[in-house]
């Protein structure tokens, strides 16, 4: 059947201005968040302001616990570098590489598959699904959806490969290898066995062996990679024993932080909150196997548990660790219109699609977008960012108060660092205080300290602030503060 090109396609068009909308809006109204991002956020922050592009830092000194390479960091840097350091830039490459993944998708299955409806329920279905618009893949500063247009490219290269043995295939599946390990490290490589078991089934896999380009390209991958982590190791040393344990040995062997799960975590995780179309993509691959006998379905199929199952068993459980599955779900809900020859259940079966698609999405990630629960009813480390950066509702901007520090509190430092916005705020130790010290404190376990070792007066409270007056140590303090 002939086609018009992708980029005359009408309902590519529309569906490319539908994407950018779901990625793009209100990309950065929310505060950085805590924990990864705001890491994240701190990494490019004093690469920009060092000029050090090897490697990460934290408060001066190498990141030791962000381990993993460092392209996303220098893509954001580059980003902060050409429009301005702000909460849009930082999330500006993962929401490419979000919408990026989307098309990816769908120009696939338009050209695999002939068919447009096809293409589009499948893209549709990953654009809406809760699990990729959303905080840690396509929305936030994170590593996930990088890794996720890395791995997508990858496979798609491969399959191209397996069935018609194109070099150019070859050499593209190779190099976005490699991206997706520069992005993530092992996370990178975690289709691999799936690809490879395929591979010897159909037995392609020694075809791809024997191109010496392939080798050259992956030599040439590897030194640069070596490289970086040799020269790593060399300014920071112990790094490398630090990234092994990190990536290989918390991530697989023992839970990492405390994040564990049952087997059937990610199943639970998809199936109810990440990709709620299972059903429907499941139907698609099963459909298309058993009436078409679809080289497509099936290879994508595989993939899926290939992928699912190590991710299953490995000892850490984090629900966005499932994400690069999202866009092999999406497949199969495209697929599930390849059986139908008749035009009029083909029709039945699409707008079916779309209505279940519109239904969870107004309810779930549309709701999300309009009305994020961070700044309609934000917690205490969002409120404080709000704060800091002169956009409480209730609260202004005051440089006579100064805001406790917690442990571990990276938007902390980020915002009372941040370039361009120099509003005089400081932070101080909660141990360090004396008698006349006015003080931001913004989480319970600061106020209980507080009650513990000091008397204070409360000026004012906002919601999880209270800006306090501290009027002297405690006299049951027995013990002086370390």
């Amino acid at each position: 059947m002939n086609q018009t090109p992708l980029w005359k396609s009408p309902t590519f068009l529309g569906f490319v201005v539908f994407a950018g909308w779901c990625c793009f809006y209100r990309l950065g109204d929310l505060p950085v968040r805590l924990w990864d991002e705001s890491r994240q956020a701190m990494n490019v922050l004093e690469m920009i302001q060092s000029g050090n592009w090897l490697y990460s830092t934290f408060n001066g000194a190498p990141d030791f616990y962000n381990t993993k390479p460092i392209l996303l960091i220098w893509l954001q840097s580059l980003s902060a570098l050409l429009f301005g350091f702000s909460e849009w830039s930082l999330r500006l490459p993962t929401a490419l590489a979000g919408m990026a993944t989307a098309l990816l998708i769908y120009g696939f299955l338009r050209r695999e598959t002939k068919n447009e409806w096809t293409a589009a329920l499948a893209g549709l279905s990953l654009m809406c699904a809760p699990g990729w618009i959303d905080e840690h893949v396509v929305r936030s500063g994170d590593y996930d959806a990088l890794l996720c247009l890395f791995l997508t490219a990858s496979w798609i290269s491969f399959y191209r490969f397996d069935l018609n043995g194109s070099k150019r295939a070859a050499l593209a599946f190779t190099v976005f290898t490699f991206l997706a390990l520069f992005t993530k490290s092992t996370a990178g490589l975690m289709l691999l066995p799936g690809l490879f078991l395929w591979g010897l089934f159909s037995r392609n896999i020694w075809n791809m062996l024997r191109i010496g380009a392939v080798w050259r390209t992956a030599a040439v991958m590897v030194l640069l990679l070596g490289s970086w982590y040799a020269a790593h190791e060399y300014y920071t040393p112990g790094y490398l024993n630090t990234a092994w344990n990190n990536e290989v040995v918390s991530r697989f062997l023992h839970p990492n932080e405390g994040h564990e799960g049952p087997w059937y975590f990610y199943l639970r995780q998809l199936a109810l909150t990440d990709f709620p179309y299972w059903p429907p993509a499941l139907a698609g691959f099963v459909a298309s196997l058993w009436l078409l006998r679809s080289r497509l379905a099936a290879f994508v199929a595989w993939l899926l548990i290939a992928f699912l199952l190590p991710l299953s068993m490995s000892a850490t459980k984090i629900e966005w660790y499932a994400a690069p599955a999202l866009p092999m779900l999406a497949v199969g809900f495209g697929m599930l219109l390849a059986p139908a020859t008749v035009r009029t259940v083909r029709i039945g079966i699409f707008s079916a699609g779309i209505i279940a698609i519109a239904a969870i999405f107004s309810q779930t990630t549309l709701q999300r977008l309009k009305d994020p629960i961070e700044l309609r009813s934000p917690g205490p480390e969002d409120e404080l960012s709000l704060y800091l950066q002169g956009r409480h509702p209730s609260l202004a901007v005051d440089s006579t108060f100064r805001v406790l520090t917690a442990d571990y509190s990276p938007t902390v430092m980020l915002y009372t660092r941040w370039p361009g916005r120099h509003n005089g705020v400081r932070t101080i130790d909660w141990k360090q205080l004396d008698s006349g010290n006015r003080v931001i404190a913004w989480h319970a376990v600061q106020l209980d300290s507080l009650k513990a070792w000091y008397g204070y007066q409360l000026i004012q409270q906002a919601g999880h602030l209270h800006k306090l007056q501290i009027t002297g140590r405690n006299r049951t303090t027995l013990a002086p503060l370390k």
